[in-house]
């Protein structure tokens, strides 16, 4: 085996197993990773360098197809059943760019025939303040920041009650969609 692909085959045996499947993936879809290595790090994972890097030297590479926008969300075939659904139920005004790509994310973190599902299965748990358990909004909610984490997680509900709920039902009965 060229030394090369010795590196290669290295790099992969000492990757977190928690990586394993979204760096294949990424590299499955043309993504490079010229001289570096993923392994934990003080705060989680991170890549480090195997090599010395000269100025202007391509760290990495992913094709755009690995770049998820609102904008791919929206032109799936999940985003289009959302945006119609949305429309007969009188519910557009939740249908926007975030909240579709919000469900086409939710989606593919728990159904493996998606194809995000490698990248969105490893991704943390949302940092953002709706998010938090109850506990520590609790702490914020004197102030004028717990005001409007309680305002924009209203919003949230509000907007799953009327427009997420009763598209998950109807995704539900559509598996073919779950899977994109």
């Amino acid at each position: 085996m060229p030394k090369r692909q010795r590196a290669a085959a290295n790099d992969a045996e000492d990757e977190p197993p928690e990586l394993r499947s979204v760096l294949d993936w990424l590299r499955q879809q043309g993504s490079k990773f010229a001289g570096l290595q993923f392994r934990r790090g003080k705060d989680g994972v991170a890549a480090f360098a195997r090599r010395k890097f000269a100025a202007g030297d391509e760290l990495a590479s992913l094709p755009s197809k690995c770049v998820l926008t609102a904008d791919a969300a929206s032109a799936s075939e999940i985003g289009a059943v959302a945006r119609a659904s949305a429309v007969e139920w009188g519910v557009d005004a939740y249908c926007t760019r975030d909240s579709l790509l919000w469900i086409f994310m939710c989606v593919g973190r728990v159904e493996q025939s998606h194809p995000w599902h490698a990248y969105l299965s490893v991704l943390p748990p949302s940092p953002e303040p709706t998010c938090w358990p109850e506990e520590e909004r609790a702490a914020l909610s004197s102030t004028n920041v717990g005001a409007s984490i309680a305002e924009a997680r209203a919003e949230v509900e509000r907007c799953h009650e009327r427009f997420v709920a009763p598209l998950a039902v109807s995704l539900q009965h559509n598996e073919r969609l779950l899977g994109a």
